[in-house]
């Protein structure tokens, strides 16, 4: 069970999310199919999941939304919007924290100083 980190935990579908469209402007379902491709069998997530979370990321200002009709589908392209970016860069800082410590365990604990001693 994981209790350390739990919101960051929570994150990943976040910090992916802003990751694919800071690199390609995507519509939903094309989103889904980066996610799928880029992880593997390993991340999956649902549409439950990802577009609630486009329509919140939205609403924080930290994606653009536009609309376009395709074959006469309307379709809507999601992008990070400056702000999005930062915060971005935020939460691909402290992931690589995350790992790092991780993969400093991982490996019997060398170089890795403990708080408090």
């Amino acid at each position: 069970m994981i209790t350390t980190h739990t919101p960051f935990i929570q994150g990943v579908p976040e910090l992916l999310v802003l990751t694919l469209l800071s690199r390609h402007e995507l519509y939903g379902y094309e989103l889904m199919q980066h996610l799928h491709t880029t992880g593997g069998d390993v991340l999956r997530f649902s549409e439950g999941t990802v577009y609630p979370l486009l329509h919140d990321l939205e609403q924080r200002g930290l994606l653009k939304a536009r609309e376009d009709r395709v074959n006469g589908r309307l379709r809507r392209y999601y992008r990070t919007t400056a702000k999005g970016r930062t915060q971005l860069k935020r939460m691909a800082s402290g992931w690589q924290t995350i790992t790092t410590a991780v993969g400093n365990i991982l490996k019997g604990g060398e170089n890795v100083s403990v708080m408090g001693a």
